[in-house]
């Protein structure tokens, strides 16, 4: 992240790159339960909703860390303007943050996320593999979730 970049998505409400709110922001909430294990799990529910239910079996037990979009329905272009993005960009700061500060012994982060395109790659962007816990990413697919990418060097 040390490039200025500005970063847009296609919204599916315009088919258009441009923001479709341009002055639109969000509010996010990061939860960062106590952990010891040294492995853990990071729901983020931006632009749809993925219960703890619905977590792979192998994971379940592990605690789990959230961000999440509050007090407004979760839909693919809930980030419709920069600042929307900005917030987003904030709160994954704060739980890396938070994480290297009171959870350096986590250094494994099962990822499960339902957000537009914009915001994983400014997850990415913040994302430091020399530094943060190592990510491994799963994907949706018909009967749960699938290991999809492991990235990271902890």
């Amino acid at each position: 992240d040390v490039v200025a970049t500005d970063i847009y998505q296609r919204h599916r409400s315009t088919q258009a790159w441009k923001w479709p709110e341009p002055d639109a922001t969000a509010d996010f909430s990061v939860n960062l339960p106590d952990a010891s294990d040294d492995e853990a799990v990071l729901v983020i529910n931006v632009s749809g909703t993925i219960h703890e239910a619905e977590l792979p079996a192998e994971v379940e037990r592990l605690p789990l860390f959230e961000i999440t979009v509050e007090d407004q329905s979760r839909h693919p272009d809930v980030l419709s303007g920069p600042q929307a993005l900005a917030a987003f960009e904030r709160a994954v700061r704060v739980l890396l943050a938070e994480m290297e500060d009171r959870h350096k012994h986590v250094r494994l982060l099962h990822v499960f996320a339902a957000m537009p395109l914009s915001a994983g790659v400014t997850f990415g962007r913040v994302f430091d593999p020399d530094v943060h816990a190592s990510l491994a990413i799963y994907d949706r697919v018909s009967d749960g979730y699938s290991l999809a990418l492991e990235v990271g060097n902890r």
